[in-house]
């Protein structure tokens, strides 16, 4: 039995088999020189057998390694075809002892493509859920992400500047003009905030008409400056929204945060919380200070 099954392996077609097969397959010599390419080397590089024989192999130093040790290697190779484009392939290295090695090879392009294309979709996803569909600005999920990934930064474990601001009077605003006035003002005022901060700090909205803006490092001047610029974007400014005119005004509440590394969202906002409490109560369209509940219009 055992050598009628030996017979029948002796008998086999073996260069028809490995000629035809669908994978490319390539032998070189020991000096990695190519001796054989079979006929699907050619239909995915383009690169015909005069071209290729006796030519060096071209592998990576890894490769080169595992077979001088006797080992197989296995891995992706980008190779460049010979119309000048590039294909990724799947490669198995194997090492014919005192004579060479045999490569066999797939093209796997299409799936690395494939697996590209929902990698960033996966990523598009991910920031999507973290972003204000409506401003584009950090939403709250958003924010505690960034303010986890700042807490692990030198520069987020000193100080934070946490300003909430919040736009006065949306509610009149959206009864007299309409809901989509009043989106298109939440979007205008999100541009101005990102008009009057540093490229470094964080801005979010958090609610309907609720933005909070997070500097990193900021101390009591930094976050009072970032504050009045805030106020003079929007204070008594024209928003021209949908052909209309619409005077729009802000109320800013303002704290230095310390010790902020591990706390909730919303211990980080308390202070700024309610010194923008007390902005509301000193009439609105000013920004206040926790501590001394100091504000400025």
């Amino acid at each position: 039995m055992g050598t009628d099954r030996k017979s029948r392996t002796r008998s086999l077609p073996w260069s028809k088999i490995i000629g035809t097969n669908a994978c490319i397959v390539s032998v070189a010599d020991a000096q990695g020189v190519t001796i054989y390419v079979n006929a699907a080397f050619t239909t995915i590089t383009g690169w015909t057998p005069r071209d290729a024989l006796g030519r060096k192999l071209p592998l990576p130093r890894a490769a080169r390694t595992a077979l001088h040790r006797g080992r197989t290697w296995a891995g992706e190779l980008r190779t460049r075809r010979k119309d000048g484009t590039f294909f990724w392939e799947s490669v198995v290295l194997s090492p014919i002892p005192d004579a060479g090695f045999v490569k066999i090879a797939r093209d796997i392009t299409a799936s690395k493509q494939q697996r590209a294309r929902r990698e960033r979709l996966l990523v598009d996803f991910r920031r999507s859920a973290l972003r204000d569909p409506l401003t584009g600005l950090l939403n709250r999920r958003g924010l505690e992400t960034e303010l986890a990934d700042l807490a692990r930064h030198p520069t987020g474990r000193r100080s934070l500047g946490v300003l909430v601001i919040d736009l006065d009077q949306l509610k009149q605003s959206n009864d007299r003009h309409g809901h989509a006035t009043g989106d298109a003002l939440l979007q205008e005022l999100a541009r101005r905030i990102l008009a009057g901060v540093r490229p470094s700090d964080l801005v979010a909205r958090i609610g309907g008409d609720e933005f909070v803006v997070v500097a990193a490092g900021a101390g009591p001047r930094e976050i009072r400056a970032i504050a009045q610029r805030l106020l003079d974007k929007v204070h008594d400014r024209t928003f021209r929204i949908q052909s209309r005119m619409i005077r729009a005004r802000v109320s800013i509440g303002a704290a230095p945060i310390r010790g902020a590394v591990g706390q909730s969202l919303e211990n980080i906002l308390a202070p700024a919380d309610r010194a923008l409490l007390q902005a509301k109560r000193r009439g609105r369209a000013r920004a206040c200070f926790a501590r001394a509940q100091q504000c400025t219009t």
